[in-house]
């Protein structure tokens, strides 16, 4: 009986289990029920997540230094920030009053996306995150 070595495979598929998954999530995206549900938790939820410093340059303020990140919170874990980075802006909000701050999370409510613009290392950057419905 010889071998079928060097033969092309049947050309007919060869049946398999199709088992329900769930297409990944893009990176840079965000759901929209993660996002209210952090909104609805009210911004001080959110701030005891991180540890902050204003950074200030030339005496003027130039954003929030990320000090620490919870280590309970696995959100930040593998994420672009990093500590030691510097949120200079997001979605357009220098946030260095708090009113700023009051009126970024109103308007993430319908916000189409978040946009963080960051220093690291002297060199500023921005992400984006889609907001899907």
């Amino acid at each position: 009986m010889a071998e079928d070595v060097g033969r092309d495979p049947p050309s007919e598929p060869i049946p398999t289990a199709t088992l329900p998954v769930s297409p990944p999530r893009a990176p840079f995206t965000l759901l929209r029920g993660e996002v209210n549900r952090t909104l609805d938790a009210a911004p001080g939820a959110f701030l005891r997540r991180i540890t902050t410093e204003a950074r200030l340059k030339q005496g003027r303020f130039a954003g929030w230094r990320i000090v620490a990140f919870s280590p309970r919170d696995q959100i930040f874990s593998d994420g672009p920030l990093k500590t030691g980075d510097v949120i200079v802006k997001v979605n357009g909000h220098s946030l260095e009053r708090p009113d700023d701050l009051i009126e970024l999370w109103q308007a993430m409510r319908s916000a189409p996306s978040l946009t963080v613009e960051v220093e690291r290392n002297g060199i500023l950057s921005t992400l984006r995150w889609t907001i899907l419905d």
